[in-house]
């Protein structure tokens, strides 16, 4: 890695917070048997039960095919189940399960417990402040898949 580049520590940086919170969270997510990609899925559908699978991609940033994945292994876990919407037969519609409803309070809590961690040693300006460029980084790294992608910036 070259040193001089300039603001090559974005990418750098934001790569090694990744990988460092994934291996965090594989070991806090373990005793689960729930990964990183499923704490974020079991997570919003604990908070918005019913969520189509698009609007739950959505949220989570992640593509089609991925959150199927997800889905999937969750449900062979136990922890949700897909149902059919009544008025769009294309659409499917994700629920906990009971065992999911077990699960959700102690994902729920590890989640809290890791945005603490991010936010530790930070002020309350110095977080916001970071989440706002982050933010101004992903919004730009999305038009540019966007157009790559799908030919628009949207």
């Amino acid at each position: 890695m070259d040193a001089n580049i300039p603001d090559a520590n974005i990418p750098r940086v934001t790569a090694a917070i990744y990988r460092t919170g994934q291996t965090i969270l594989a070991e806090r997510l373990k005793h689960l048997d729930v990964s990183g990609g499923e704490m974020d899925a079991l997570y919003v559908v604990g908070a918005w039960e019913g969520l189509s699978q698009l609007d739950l991609a959505r949220y989570i940033n992640v593509g089609k095919s991925s959150v199927t994945k997800v889905i999937t292994s969750l449900e062979a876990k136990g922890y949700v189940c897909r149902v059919r919407d009544q008025h769009d037969r294309r659409v499917w519609r994700v629920f906990l399960t009971e065992q999911g409803r077990d699960v959700a309070p102690q994902v729920q809590q590890i989640f809290r417990e890791f945005i603490d961690l991010h936010r530790s040693g930070l002020t309350d300006d110095e977080a916001e402040r970071t989440a706002r460029v982050l933010d101004k980084v992903l919004a730009g790294l999305i038009t540019e898949r966007n157009r790559i992608a799908y030919g628009t910036t949207s």
